[in-house]
């Protein structure tokens, strides 16, 4: 029996796609996780500025996803008010870091030899 492959199964077999997907998932999930939460309570980016003291831009950028840069504190700031927590997970495609720094290998080197794919 034949299985389907989805289009987006397909295109995440293509390692260049998969990269840059991943690239603007997570700034995707931010945006969108604080929109409903903002959302669910009622609060309008002014509101929400001026509870997390960031300003209506600031809050104007996460929702679009055009954040640049923002500092740890004003991000952890609005995601308290809307009852999120930022936390970190280690991702799967670097479980070889440790051994490689283990082996004196610079991580930075690691991460650099990683992405251009060599052995």
């Amino acid at each position: 029996m034949n299985k389907t492959v989805s289009t987006f199964d397909r295109l995440m077999n293509d390692e260049d796609f998969k990269e840059k997907f991943e690239e603007g998932y997570e700034d995707f999930l931010i945006s969108e996780t604080i929109c409903e939460a903002m959302n669910e309570m009622n609060l309008s980016v002014r509101q929400l500025a001026e509870k997390a003291h960031v300003s209506k831009t600031t809050i104007m950028n996460l929702r679009t996803g055009d954040a640049q840069k923002i500092s740890v504190r004003k991000l952890n700031a609005i995601l308290s008010i809307l009852n999120y927590k930022l936390s970190m997970e280690k991702m799967s495609h670097l479980k070889g870091l440790n051994k490689e720094t283990e082996r004196g290998l610079d991580p930075t080197a690691w991460l650099a030899k990683e992405r251009e794919g060599w052995d």
